[in-house]
């Protein structure tokens, strides 16, 4: 955590290959955070022991994991299509993607967000999006996780009545007029099914 050599603590002894894959369980009661700064020394020694000075330190950090849970609404807004998913360990912010097809480009929505939650207001009523999301340490995206588990929604389509009696009196005054309302409903699902 420190990058003075001093403070470091011994987290693996007698390697003789040239490289060390630190899992995060090497320290008893202490788990490495993803994406926070590690730093790195090495000691080289032989049978009659080993050398004072450490290496020059090298800073490393865990890849942050996608969010597991990701959830998009399915018509039930009219206003956009919702889409939540779960707190990353070591992330900080969010950014949100979707695609018009399973394996097509994802189009990036919005910028980098703390919340766990978008409201794609650019969606069209009743096309189904493939959604997904990418975890960072920050508002720039650094240290990237890699694309969540794929999510389709879509956003509530209004259905238009086809026809519409009036009945009940009226009058009007001459240069008058009546302005009648009725509720606008809307269906949960009236994609094409084809």
């Amino acid at each position: 955590v420190t990058s003075d050599s001093s403070k470091a603590k011994c987290i693996a002894s007698k390697i003789t290959d040239h490289q060390y894959f630190d899992n995060g369980e090497s320290l008893p009661g202490e788990s490495m955070i993803p994406g926070k700064d590690y730093y790195y020394f090495v000691k080289a020694g032989n049978a009659a022991g080993y050398n004072k000075l450490f290496s020059n330190g090298a800073m490393g950090w865990r890849k942050l994991s996608a969010p597991e849970t990701i959830d998009a609404s399915d018509g039930t807004s009219l206003d956009c299509v919702l889409v939540r998913w779960n707190d990353v360990a070591g992330a900080s912010y969010y950014h949100v993607y979707r695609s018009s097809e399973i394996e097509g480009t994802k189009e990036s929505l919005g910028s980098w967000q703390t919340d766990t939650q978008y409201e794609d207001k650019t969606a069209e009523p009743g096309m189904t999006y493939y959604y997904y999301v990418v975890a960072a340490v920050d508002n720039r995206g650094r240290r990237p996780s890699d694309y969540s588990i794929i999510e389709d929604g879509y956003r509530g389509v209004p259905v238009v009545p086809q026809s519409l009696e009036i009945s009940g009196e009226s009058s009007i005054s001459s240069g008058g007029s009546v302005t009648y309302t009725c509720d606008l409903i809307y269906s949960n699902d009236t994609r094409d099914k084809n």
